[in-house]
């Protein structure tokens, strides 16, 4: 942007080449006040650019062309789907038209407003999504200013983490190690959807994690599990494994178990296998598959609650280790947190449980120096 003082007053100047002789031409205009110099200088980039097709500067479009140009090929699959979420939101709040030099602050946050039906984290996801786009707006003379810098994110405030108590984790485990499945086809060994819930609560880690364990990560002699990459586990017609990478740098961890869960796992062993768990068809472990056997299990158990998933297993593993006084950095980069703040965030409810013992300890302390 070419704005500078001339005495007490601002010139604007803006530069642009005719695309067929690539010839050089110049327009400037002076102003009072600087920011209407900029605004004037915004104007004619709009106008230069857009030529006589106005989609070009609409939201959607720059959105459209920032994604398509700096996201769609270097993100993962998981995240392409929240630009894509994102994305919908904004045509079913401004529709296709809405011009982004139009956007102003308020209509902005109106529009984060208008998702409060949505989780935090569903909000904060948008909006991110949305600033990077308006601050590439920015950057490339669309606007002056970003329309998203002071926004206020809301969304429903997250809901406890589900988790087992220690005489429920006790009760699974026995149930799944005790079990006896139905034999794979053309298989002499079991399907391994209960060892599965056993590594689960044994290990912390994810389901694409586990699904995708394969036996050359399986430390036998260390008990430990090499955690290094996981499958998409939506696919349930594929038989073969989509391997993709782990969810961050840090998921990439061993995980020690212990003994008795490899020995539970090598009764799974098939020749010929790659994977350590598979279904009774012979396919890798889908999300439908592990959450049937999952609310089966807890029906048979007696164990009654609605809003449990496989993923709670990762969450029980948790509540068992901080009961048990393990550190919480620990923890951290067992599950394979980003950092600990991701951890801190997700479990606080957890860690407001422990606060009262932890006090207890802390005046202890205090009342011995």
């Amino acid at each position: 942007m070419e704005v500078n003082k001339r005495g007490k007053k601002y010139q604007a100047r803006y530069r642009w080449r005719t695309p067929g002789d690539k010839k050089q031409h110049t327009t400037s205009k002076t102003f009072a006040r600087k920011s209407d110099a900029e605004n004037w200088w915004t104007k004619q980039r709009i106008e230069h650019l857009q030529g006589m097709n106005k989609a070009y500067t609409t939201f959607i479009w720059v959105f459209d062309h920032y994604y398509n140009t700096y996201k769609k090929d270097h993100l993962r699959e998981n995240t392409l789907k929240s630009w894509n979420f994102a994305r919908q939101h904004i045509i079913d709040y401004f529709g296709k038209d809405k011009m982004i030099q139009k956007l102003t602050n308020d209509d902005y946050q109106q529009f984060i407003n208008s998702l409060n039906d949505l989780s935090h984290s569903s909000v904060r996801l948008i909006n991110q999504c949305c600033t990077q786009a308006l601050e590439y707006s920015v950057q490339q003379g669309y606007i002056n200013r970003n329309p998203a810098a002071m926004v206020h994110a809301g969304g429903q405030k997250a809901r406890n983490v589900e988790y087992l108590n220690l005489k429920q984790i006790k009760a699974v485990l026995k149930y799944c190690r005790n079990y006896h499945a139905r034999k794979r086809e053309h298989k002499p060994v079991m399907v391994g959807t209960a060892c599965l819930i056993e590594a689960a609560i044994l290990s912390g880690a994810r389901l694409g994690e586990l699904a995708g364990l394969t036996w050359d990560n399986v430390d036998d002699k260390n008990n430990v599990l090499h955690i290094t990459r996981q499958i998409d586990t939506r696919s349930r017609k594929d038989p073969t494994p989509k391997f993709r990478s782990t969810k961050n740098d840090n998921s990439v961890r061993d995980v020690p178990v212990p003994k008795y869960l490899i020995d539970d796992m090598k009764k799974l062993r098939c020749d010929g296998d790659v994977l350590v768990f598979y279904t009774q068809r012979n396919k890798p472990v889908s999300t439908s598959s592990a959450s049937r056997y999952t609310h089966r299990m807890l029906k048979k158990l007696g164990i009654n609650n609605k809003n449990f998933h496989f993923h709670s297993f990762r969450h029980s593993h948790v509540a068992l280790l901080l009961s048990k006084g393990v550190d919480i950095y620990a923890i951290s980069r067992r599950l394979g947190h980003n950092n600990i703040r991701t951890t801190l965030q997700i479990y606080s409810y957890l860690l407001t449980e422990k606060q009262d013992e932890e006090n207890k300890k802390i005046i202890n302390v205090l009342n011995n120096l």
